[in-house]
């Protein structure tokens, strides 16, 4: 017996595929799903089972759930729909680069381009979300999340209970926006709420810092206060791609003493970075590198208020750098680490009045990473091992 169309929705998947499927076979989200994981069951299995995809009409640009209304609602007949993989925002260098070729490209950051260089579409958009509540809180069975926000509030273990069989694909596949043609990216990056002494206050959008504690009068003291972001810089770009961001100085205490760097997890928060092991820091009051405390730099390049001071990681050679109001300073090997340990930025105060604001790559850096990153890492040269 053959079956007769009657309501087709034209359909462009995350690899730029055309194709139809007819709303008299797929008439629930579940054989939705289950569509697309036989499209995808050799490459972005794993993102269709965390639902770390969107959906949007073409025409209206609207988002598209497929849980927020009653299945004959979601799709109508005709309708031409688009779909894009969802990426956690990595550090990168300039706001609207192209993730797959990083071409900088015009247009609004929170619209979709179509990349000059590569012709595949991405979108960069900035979710706004309060991570102080957990997801059953802010959201309903009957008031789901949009799809493009289930990556940006599910925490990994809560992201975990979708994970679906794994097929005969590369999982790591999955992750690597240059396989598909269709991608957004959603930027997570902040400073956290958490991972942070008592002392460091956060803004609400948590770029801004500042000094809470008592006005601190010692000299020769290593105790400090410090900060982390909530999320990693990456070891696992493509191999043109750095990780860096930028902090600009809007206020500093009476000694400059504003630090700068990365860390591992482990490292405690009642010191400042650079002073501990497994943490690199560029100092504001003495225009040294630090790195865990009996390792130095010296470039005679002191910061205050006013000053963008940039830091940033080569990850195919496991070598950081600093820059200063867009001129590189140095690069420098980050001993004992290995590929599978995870860098977070950090930063470090201990005066009143210190006040710093972070740029993670949603504006235009100081330093120009793209035409400059080739021709400065030439000057690498490891940190002198030396007593502090």
């Amino acid at each position: 017996m053959q079956i007769q169309c009657q309501a087709v929705v034209y359909f462009t998947d995350a690899f730029g595929k055309l194709k139809t499927f007819d709303l008299g076979y797929i008439d629930s989200a579940e054989k939705f799903l289950r569509m697309l994981r036989e499209n995808f069951r050799h490459v972005g299995l794993r993102k269709i089972e965390n639902r770390e995809f969107v959906l949007e009409d073409t025409a209206t640009k609207e988002e598209i759930s497929l849980y927020k209304k009653p299945w004959n609602e979601v799709f109508v007949h005709g309708q031409r729909v688009h779909m894009s993989m969802i990426f956690g925002q990595v550090i990168r260098p300039q706001a609207n680069s192209c993730p797959n070729c990083h071409t900088i490209n015009h247009g609004k950051q929170d619209s979709e381009v179509k990349c000059r260089g590569c012709d595949k579409y991405f979108q960069r958009i900035v979710e706004k979300f309060d991570d102080s509540f957990p997801l059953s809180q802010q959201s309903s069975p009957h008031n789901p999340p949009k799809d493009s926000q289930r990556l940006a509030r599910a925490s990994p273990v809560q992201r975990e209970k979708f994970i679906g069989p794994i097929f005969d694909g590369d999982p790591e596949s999955d992750d690597d926006p240059a396989n598909y043609e269709r991608i957004r990216i959603v930027n997570k990056v902040k400073w956290s709420r958490q991972d942070r002494s008592q002392f460091i206050k956060v803004s609400p959008d948590g770029l801004q810092l500042w000094f809470s504690g008592p006005r601190d009068t010692t000299r020769g003291d290593y105790r400090g206060w410090a900060i982390r972001a909530d999320h990693p810089l990456s070891f696992k770009h493509r191999p043109n791609s750095f990780s860096y961001f930028e902090t600009k100085i809007l206020a500093a205490g009476e000694r400059n003493v504003a630090c700068i760097g990365f860390c591992t997890k482990d490292v405690a928060l009642d010191k400042l970075p650079g002073w501990e092991t497994n943490s690199w820091a560029y100092h504001g009051d003495d225009g040294r590198a630090f790195a865990g405390f009996i390792f130095a730099e010296e470039w005679d390049e002191r910061f205050g208020t006013g000053d963008i001071i940039g830091c940033g990681l080569t990850p195919n050679t496991l070598r950081g750098f600093f820059t200063k109001n867009g001129k590189f300073l140095g690069a420098f090997d980050l001993y004992g680490l290995n590929g599978r340990d995870r860098l977070f930025p950090m930063v470090g105060m201990k005066e009143a009045g210190t006040r710093l604001q972070t740029n993670f790559g949603w504006q235009r850096f100081a330093y120009d990473i793209e035409r400059n990153i080739g021709r400065d890492e030439t000057k690498v040269k490891a940190i002198r091992s030396r007593e502090v």
